[in-house]
């Protein structure tokens, strides 16, 4: 997603009168513009990420369904996430030996794409000779 996109969206949120998402996307467009003004390089992707997480971490203390509705309005922001079974062909695939080499290839060729924890799990579990070798489909 790019701050065109962003802005479009943010402005189809207030003409449906959707006060939740049009406050978090003014949010998220305000966040970007900051990191703009201070010469960082923004990244909405990264900006979701934290929203989404201080969301979570506010949740865990105290249920809101805002915040819940906010959360489902950020992901949209977020690239689409490789199932369990991409994750594991990507592994296979990446030739990697060490737990290094496998979050190297996966940063590089699927940023943002996959979870960590998972692929750490799975990469593991490579190391030890347990992962199926055979998920591989020919495309």
């Amino acid at each position: 997603m790019n701050i065109a996109e962003l802005k479009k969206m943010r402005m189809d949120a207030k003409r449906n009168k959707d006060k939740i998402a049009a406050s978090i996307l003014t949010l998220v467009l305000g966040e970007y513009q900051t990191k703009e003004k201070r010469g960082d390089v923004p990244d909405l992707v990264s900006i979701a990420q934290k929203l989404i997480k201080s969301n979570t971490e506010t949740m865990a203390l105290r249920p809101d369904e805002k915040l819940v509705t906010e959360n489902v309005v950020l992901a949209l922001l977020l690239p689409k996430q490789m199932t369990e079974v991409e994750l594991r062909e990507a592994i296979i695939v990446s030739g990697a030996v060490n737990m290094g080499m496998v979050m190297k290839y996966l940063g590089a060729n699927h940023a943002n794409q996959y979870d960590k924890k998972l692929a750490s799990k799975i990469a593991k579990e490579s190391f030890l000779g347990n992962l199926d070798r055979t998920l591989i489909v020919e495309k």
